[in-house]
């Protein structure tokens, strides 16, 4: 005892000294990057042979993330960034040393880019660690990009107004990306100072570099690792108004009805109120370029949810998000415009969005107009956050709908705790909410929704927790539930040790417990329970992955449901299991595969589950991808020696043909034979510059599918749109 204070130095200055050294692991010097003004005009070639590049800074230093933690890039990125007055442009030299092996399969927009050789960069405008944008190419100049939002989360569904121009050579490739200031929102500053991170991949390697924050326990989305951009001085917005008009005309055919000739006009006018708050205006909004829902076979009682996927909802979807336990949430962007699975027209509105200091502001009031049985709405939402330290916040959120027949709101508080330096670079999350909904005006009864969250995303260790209730007579209307009256429990424990990497192997992958249990509210009543294991999986070292996992189901239906005509499943407990296997091959190649089969009981019967995808790229102009979703069930009825069965088959084709950047066509054929549907969907899109945007949709539906003929489908119609865009 008498050695204990000697020992708890020394162990508190081991302990200090290796976060010190893990927390400086990570920076890479110079972190931080000067940008160059000019006042020349730049020509956007990928050449990067103006003057000015030359006379601009550049930053070399990049450090592997895989496959070899903190050893430098085997392969030289060299990055330099110069803006004028209207725009920032960043200059990238990316040689190769074995170009040969390049992979570059597409060019379309919004490409699948892990797939490719990519080069990507991340913007964090406010530096406060948590909102940013980020930027990515490929050799063929295909352009994706997405908004940031805290906790790593991203929305993918962005399109910003920038460019990019890409040259390849005989010993790499370059980037030349254009970023006009009107994309991006910022403080009101005389200086920036910005983060800004970078990132490499390298497929035919698997290698993927980053100028810093290269911890395999975060990732370039991960906002509170970048390093600072610096110098950009006197900027603003040299036009505040984007107007953005479009007109619509088309043919509309449903079997049976009369043919329908629609035409629309219908604008939106985007007003930067600040550099750091923006206004939309909307008037006779359409959605007729939207690419169409995939239908799943479903053989749950529950609802199913479809991402949002309409431009006008996507800008800023971090400034209005408000989750809860799995895909629930307050605010569903879906209630609005859509009506029992129906369009319904959306007369005009607002959205206000942004950030002014530590305030993170998202308004949104939309107008609905009647159609059917569905009367005039009024759809309002506001949702606020405030920043403290460096990742953490406080916030609330009201949505409010009324119509004739409603009036229904939801107030809601919530908050979190964030860091990504955890036991010096470990990331964690702590967050909870509470929610109360309100009917006419009165508090419902059982209207609480509560809960809380915890993560602990990092390499090796990967667990999360959450507990949560919402009762009986809380009614979201502008939310999404796919069950209501509950208590739930979940935990997830993964362990991803890197062993065996002499063998060829990049980590193990143990799903150690998988963990859900729901309770019926008040009652306490155990309604479902459900444990899965994967006791082996493993990543290799040239991107395939395998592995096997266990799952054990309890289950208790209240109410008897139809998976079908021929099977109904009575209320009453259920046990039952699962064996599953998985395998897939690295996303890199150019025939690339995932299957997955489980064999299990399922609800007193029997099922088999097989999925299989395969994507196919022939060349840089044309890919497709092929889904696959068989079931077969097997039910005892009667004296159970008769069996009833039911296959069904969930198929999806995308087919893609990107003749450049910025004309593509793309074509998604879809058959569920359990709604007995099939439907095709195929766009034109074509960018004549960037911002402006001409679609031509043809969509087909055909129910029966068993009887299906081409020139006789359930419906058809054809639309084409033109989206011009005015800036003043």
């Amino acid at each position: 005892m008498r050695h204990a204070p000697f020992l708890r130095t020394v162990l508190t200055a081991g302990v200090a000294g290796f976060f010190a050294e893990v927390s400086e692991a990570q920076r890479s010097q110079p972190d931080t990057l000067q940008a160059l003004r000019i006042h020349e005009p730049m020509k956007l070639d990928g050449t990067l042979d103006e003057p000015c590049w030359a006379r601009a800074i550049h930053i070399s230093n990049f450090t592997q993330r895989d496959p070899v933690q903190d050893a430098p890039g085997t392969d030289r990125t060299d990055v330099a960034i110069v803006y004028d007055s209207l725009a920032l442009f960043v200059g990238v030299t990316l040689p190769v040393n074995d170009p040969e092996h390049m992979q570059a399969k597409y060019m379309q927009r919004d490409f699948a880019w892990y797939a490719d050789d990519n080069f990507q960069f991340v913007i964090s405008t406010f530096n406060d660690h948590r909102n940013g944008y980020l930027f990515v190419t490929n050799p063929n100049g295909a352009r994706g990009d997405m908004q940031v939002s805290p906790n790593s989360g991203f929305n993918t569904d962005w399109n910003g107004v920038w460019d990019v121009v890409t040259t390849c050579t005989d010993i790499g490739w370059t980037a030349e990306f254009r970023i006009p200031f009107n994309t991006l929102q910022f403080p009101k500053v005389k200086e920036q100072a910005w983060g800004i991170n970078f990132e490499r991949n390298v497929r035919s390697k698997n290698e993927q570099v980053n100028w810093q924050g290269w911890s395999r326990n975060t990732a370039i989305e991960n906002l509170g690792n970048t390093g600072t951009l610096v110098g950009i001085r006197d900027i603003g917005y040299a036009k505040r108004f984007e107007f953005k008009p479009y007109a619509l005309g088309g043919l509309q055919q449903v079997k049976g009805e009369k043919d329908d000739w629609p035409g629309k006009l219908g604008a939106d006018l985007n007003i930067n109120v600040s550099p750091t708050l923006k206004l939309n205006l909307t008037v006779n909004t359409d959605f007729a370029q939207v690419e169409a829902d995939r239908i799943p076979v479903n053989l749950t009682r529950f609802s199913l949810f479809y991402p949002e996927k309409r431009a006008f909802f996507l800008e800023g979807q971090g400034n209005y998000q408000f989750d809860i336990d799995g895909q629930n949430r307050f605010f569903y962007t879906r209630r609005i415009g859509i009506e029992n699975g129906m369009p319904v027209p959306v007369l005009g509105g607002a959205r206000l969005f942004g950030k002014q200091g530590r305030h993170n502001i998202g308004a949104l009031v939309l107008q609905t107009g009647a159609t059917g049985d569905a009367p005039t709405t009024n759809n309002a939402v506001f949702r606020y956050k405030h920043d403290i330290g460096e990742q953490s916040f406080v916030g609330g959120l009201v949505t409010s709908k009324i119509n004739a027949d409603v009036s229904s709101q939801v107030v809601a508080v919530d908050g979190g705790w964030n860091s990504n330096k955890f036991l010096g670079d470990k990331r964690i999350a702590l967050e909870g909410w509470y929610a109360r909904s309100i009917t006419d005006g009165e508090l419902d009864s059982n209207g609480t929704s509560a809960g809380l969250w915890f993560a602990y995303p990092n390499d090796r260790w990967d667990c999360a927790a959450l507990i949560g209730t919402t009762e009986g007579g809380f009614k979201p209307e502008l939310g999404f539930l796919n069950r209501t009256n509950y208590e739930l429990a979940e935990a997830e424990v993964n362990f991803q040790p890197r062993w065996f990497q002499k063998l060829g192997v990049r980590k193990m992958l143990f799903n150690l417990a998988e963990v859900s249990m729901y309770r019926t509210a008040h009652t306490g009543n155990v309604e479902s329970f459900s444990f899965s294991t994967s006791p082996l999986g493993v990543l290799l070292g040239k991107g395939d992955e395998a592995g096997l996992w266990f799952a054990w189901f309890e289950d208790g239906v209240a109410e008897a449901f139809d998976i079908s005509d021929d099977i109904s499943i009575a209320a009453g407990r259920y046990s039952y299991r699962e064996t599953g296997f998985y395998v897939s091959t690295f996303r890199g190649r150019r025939l690339q595969m995932e299957w997955n089969g489980s064999w299990g009981t399922f609800f007193g019967g029997k099922k088999t589950t097989y999925n299989t995808s395969i994507t196919g790229n022939f060349n840089k102009h044309f890919n497709v991808q092929l889904d696959h979703t068989w079931n077969a069930l097997e039910f005892p009825v009667n004296d159970l020696r008769n069996k009833v069965r039911l296959e069904t088959h969930e198929v999806a084709l995308y087919p893609t043909w990107a003749f450049n950047p910025n004309l593509s066509v793309s074509i998604f054929g879809q058959w569920n034979s359990l709604q007995d549907i099939g439907l095709v969907n195929a766009r034109l899109h074509w960018i004549p510059k960037i911002g402006t945007d001409l679609f031509l949709v043809f969509n087909q539906s055909h129910s029966p599918t068993d009887r299906i003929r081409i020139d006789d489908p359930a419906s058809r119609s054809v639309v084409g749109k033109l989206v011009w865009r005015v800036m003043f």
